[in-house]
């Protein structure tokens, strides 16, 4: 059993550290799932599994022997997972484009308001 300064210890470390605080801070840790999710395995689906079989089987050929085939499949994994972070990054430059000109216009907005005030 953990003693009585031991358990108000706890307490206050748990106090410091629950998570971010800032808007900065939250908005950095908002992006940890796709940055992980990104990096995650995606052999278990099993649409994307065949993806990569097939992948490997055009890389390696239909006889290749198990070295071969285990090159293959690494290769097809990280070319599918490559195409799936372009795919993503286009995404977020896109996104970034259509939502620049209404930034910019929001703050010429704000400055407006700041000058008239």
């Amino acid at each position: 059993m953990a003693s009585d300064s031991k358990i108000a210890a706890n307490r206050r470390n748990s106090r410091r550290s629950s998570g971010p605080r800032t808007v900065a801070g939250k908005l950095t840790v908002s992006r940890n799932a796709l940055r992980h999710g990104l990096a995650a395995a995606t052999l278990r689906d099993s649409g994307i599994a065949a993806e990569v079989d097939r992948l490997a089987t055009a890389i390696a050929g239909e006889n290749a022997d198990a070295v071969q085939r285990e090159q293959a499949l690494i290769i097809a994994e990280s070319e599918l997972s490559l195409l799936r972070v372009r795919a993503v990054r286009t995404n977020i430059l896109e996104q970034m484009r259509a939502t620049a000109p209404k930034r910019a216009a929001h703050e010429e907005i704000r400055r407006t308001r700041c000058c008239l005030a």
